[in-house]
């Protein structure tokens, strides 16, 4: 492959590896919705929500509105355990007065997942390629100045 060639690629491929990373990191903290929390905990207080899901470790909660099956709605809890004391009480009464029935229609499915197990990969990987662009620029730099001693450019 040509020398300018090359040269060119690798302008390229930086701006275009640091931009991909940026939009994955800016990507995984933007909050879907714009409510307030109180909102949100009234939203299932007053029943209108038929299921969530709240991730304990980032504090996703992911839930369903009633009457709009298959719409996922996502907000970010600041804290998942006061979450669960705002809402765990009126989930559990409304969920005993229908027996525990699923296919109740006014039954809330709950769930809450520990997190954290798939996502070290997707932590760890703005890094690496952050490490990848500076061993990158380095080795660039490295052969331009004639090598690892410096030879040409002390001379």
């Amino acid at each position: 492959m040509n020398k300018n060639v090359k040269n060119i690629l690798i302008y390229i491929l930086i701006p275009l590896v640091f931009f991909a990373s940026a939009f994955f990191i800016l990507r995984s903290s933007k909050q879907a919705t714009k409510l307030k929390y109180y909102e949100i905990v009234g939203l299932v207080q007053n029943n209108e929500v038929s299921e969530y899901e709240l991730n304990l470790y980032t504090g996703e909660l992911r839930y369903i509105k009633r009457g709009e099956p298959g719409k996922v709605y996502r907000y970010t809890v600041a804290s998942p355990e006061v979450f669960y004391n705002d809402v765990n009480d009126f989930v559990m009464e409304n969920n005993k007065s229908v027996n525990f029935d699923s296919s109740n229609p006014m039954f809330i499915k709950n769930d809450y997942k520990r997190g954290g197990e798939g996502s070290w990969l997707s932590n760890l990987l703005p890094i690496l390629i952050l490490v990848g662009c500076s061993v990158l620029i380095m080795i660039v730099f490295m052969r331009r100045m004639g090598g690892m001693g410096g030879d040409k450019a002390m001379s």
